[in-house]
């Protein structure tokens, strides 16, 4: 069952902003702006979401209990940092026969 929480994540803006450029901004799973096309991609991250909608709503609407738990901490627990290499656990290893 998911837990809700109606707690503002952050206090004020500079806090929202200094938060999402330590966490979102260098994230692989963050939304970023696109000069060439004018446009943003799309949020690929439940917590960047909740926080979105909390910074542009009332600023007490309901989110996640995990998203408010990762604000609370001064670096996010599910950051993927940029340039980082997934492993591919699909990857054909030596003198392995592929059947296709």
């Amino acid at each position: 069952m998911k837990k809700d929480c109606n707690k503002p994540c952050f206090s004020n803006g500079s806090e929202f902003g200094a938060w999402m450029n330590m966490n979102c901004d260098n994230c692989v799973k963050g939304c970023r702006y696109n000069a060439k096309n004018d446009t943003y991609t799309k949020i690929r991250c439940k917590i960047q979401e909740d926080i979105l909608t909390q910074y542009i709503g009332q600023g007490n609407n309901t989110i996640r209990q995990k998203s408010y738990e990762a604000t609370q901490q001064n670096d996010c627990p599910y950051i993927i940092y940029l340039g980082t290499q997934r492993p591919n656990r699909y990857k054909v290893t030596l003198q392995q026969q592929t059947l296709f």
